[in-house]
């Protein structure tokens, strides 16, 4: 599990950088890039759940890979009920 955070980690600093080697560059003005974190890692391949930002930091979006039906109304509930 502790190499998955190692993994985690790096692709943050990676990602980071990137966008650091863009501003200076000049590609970021206001670019509609996404910055785009792993919530948790899951041993299955193909089952994620990720957090993405928007350039500005204005806008978040979730994305749920493989989740359980359950898990998804859950969240969608948790959602409608703290965004009154």
């Amino acid at each position: 599990m502790e190499s998955l955070e190692i993994k985690e980690s790096q692709m943050k600093v990676l990602n980071q950088m990137e966008m650091m080697l863009n501003d200076v560059l000049g590609r970021n003005k206001q670019s509609k890039q996404w910055q785009t974190t792993q919530i948790i890692s899951f041993d299955a391949k193909d089952k994620h759940a990720r957090m993405s930002i928007s350039s500005n930091g204005r806008n978040v979006k979730f994305e749920l890979g493989r989740q359980s039906q359950e898990l998804i109304d859950k969240i969608e509930r948790l959602i409608k009920e703290e965004a009154k």
